[in-house]
């Protein structure tokens, strides 16, 4: 019998031991695709919008790529954003074990324990707080818990609650840092694509001046020949075309070094297909007033810091609920005992008040205090590094555009004179040097054009981004279909 009895004894044991494994097990159960899925649907929809659909591979390095399309193609493979994004991922865990704070734990703690009087020889040791006796089976006692026990806080100084709030204003703070880090890492990308689209532009200029030199020199070649030219024009003309070389080579290296940085950004291998451009920034801009606004309801950074002040608040309340008395209550119940006649049911409450803590909860709450203070500052500060950066985009913007206007009316003049000079020239009326000089203004003022036009794209690009509107919904959409997002319906994403 008595056998018997410990072999049930045994099983009751292993049953519960069992039972715990398979309770803990399934709770470590983590779905991967759903967890990324919690900050993908930050990034991927800001603000309720819907855009295209997501390419789900890479493209070929050698298909066409839109601005909007790189944009997106960024969105979705850039590792530094989805980092970001496992970042905001573990602040809502955090707000989420805050939470947990006010819920009782349960817990199922089977135990069985042998005894003996002393002197019988028999030698005891404990393993997870039970006691064990080892030694013959004579006069040996021995005792069965199976109990359940249930434990909470009843009151904790508001300190739970404090603590709560301050993990979900830092959850928030963390949602608009990624949203923060994706604008940034749309505008490098825009950045990069233009830096592309520049480099090429320059190279197509090149090589048509290129070619006009190559025949400019073989038709100075021939007046040499037959004694109508010098050597002495013949060689300017030589000296300019190894000129324009040196200026296509730098350009093609462009080229090839911008095409890395946009592959880098996309993350993907290469990208050598075709950029297509169609984006046309609305000219002229509304007043730098609506920017400035927008950029103080909108702007994710700043929204960021204020978030971050009312965690560094909800900070100073979690220190001072430490001066607080704290209630705890236990409760138990035995699910099964032997021998039977034990105690059912118990129940406990405890409490705690801190009467010497050798100052460290002052030290705690002057902490908390500075933190906080630091948190306004950054507030302040990156308030008025908004407007800093609102006014300086706006103004390069405005400044672009003129620029724009004054290098169309230079293109103009300096086509005219170059075609006097190739008719003077061919009129014996200009050297061959003042050809040269008249081809070399025309070529600088295309290629200052060019990159001036590019230049407006990622002024006012940059405005978007110092306004908080540069989101992949928002920026896709005014890309595509040529509008202003600042003149859109302000939105609660700051996108």
């Amino acid at each position: 019998m008595s056998n018997a009895r410990e072999l049930n004894e045994y099983r009751l044991l292993a049953s519960a031991a069992i039972a715990l494994a398979l309770l803990g097990g399934g709770a470590c159960a983590v779905d991967q695709n759903r967890e990324v899925a919690i900050y993908r649907q930050v990034i991927d929809q800001p603000a309720g919008t819907q855009p295209s659909t997501l390419p789900s591979t890479r493209p070929a390095a050698d298909a066409p790529l839109s601005l909007r399309d790189a944009l997106l193609l960024a969105n979705l493979l850039n590792e530094t954003l989805a980092h970001q994004g496992e970042t905001y991922l573990q602040a809502l865990i955090a707000e989420n074990r805050a939470a947990a704070a006010f819920m009782p734990t349960v817990s199922l703690a089977p135990a069985i324990n042998w005894s003996k009087q002393q002197g019988t020889g028999l030698s005891a040791v404990s393993f997870g707080g039970s006691s064990f006796a080892l030694g013959g089976s004579n006069g040996v006692n021995r005792n069965i818990n199976v109990p359940i026990q249930a434990q909470g806080n009843l009151f904790n100084g508001m300190g739970d609650v404090a603590a709560q709030r301050e993990a979900h204003a830092t959850s928030e703070e963390q949602r608009q840092l990624l949203l923060d880090q994706q604008a940034t890492l749309l505008l490098n990308v825009a950045q990069t694509y233009y830096s592309v689209l520049r480099a090429e532009a320059q190279v197509r200029v090149l090589n048509h001046s290129l070619e006009l030199q190559g025949e400019r020199v073989r038709d100075m070649q021939a007046r040499v020949a037959l004694g109508d030219a010098r050597p002495l024009d013949v060689a300017q003309t030589l000296g300019d075309q190894a000129g324009t070389r040196v200026s296509l080579l730098t350009a093609g290296n462009s080229v090839r070094d911008s095409r890395y940085s946009l592959a880098n950004l996309l993350g993907v291998p290469v990208v050598d297909g075709p950029l297509l451009d169609d984006f046309q920034p609305p000219d002229p801009l509304p007043a730098v007033a609506e920017f400035q606004n927008r950029a103080q309801s909108d702007r994710q950074d700043l929204l960021a810091a204020h978030a971050a002040v009312a965690a560094a608040r909800q900070g100073v309340q979690v220190a001072v609920s430490k001066y607080y008395p704290s209630i705890s209550a236990n409760v138990q119940y035995l699910l099964y005992g032997q021998p039977s006649g034990q105690t059912l049911w118990s129940l406990a409450l405890q409490g705690t008040m801190p009467i010497f803590s050798a100052g460290t909860i002052e030290a705690d709450v002057r902490t908390a205090w500075s933190r906080y203070r630091q948190a306004v500052l950054d507030d302040s500060r990156i308030a008025r590094q908004s407007d800093d950066d609102v006014r300086t985009a706006y103004d390069n913007s405005q400044s672009s555009a003129r620029k724009i206007i004054e290098l169309k009316a230079q293109v103009a003049a300096n086509h005219q004179a170059y075609d006097l000079a190739e008719r003077s020239y061919a009129l014996g009326g200009t050297t061959n040097l003042d050809r040269l000089t008249a081809q070399d203004n025309l070529l600088n003022a295309q290629l200052q054009l060019v990159s001036e036009e590019y230049n407006y794209k990622i002024y006012y690009l940059d405005l978007l981004r110092a306004t908080g509107h540069f989101g992949l919904g928002e920026t896709a959409r005014a890309i595509a279909q040529g509008q202003h997002p600042a003149t859109q319906p302000a939105t609660t994403q700051g996108m």
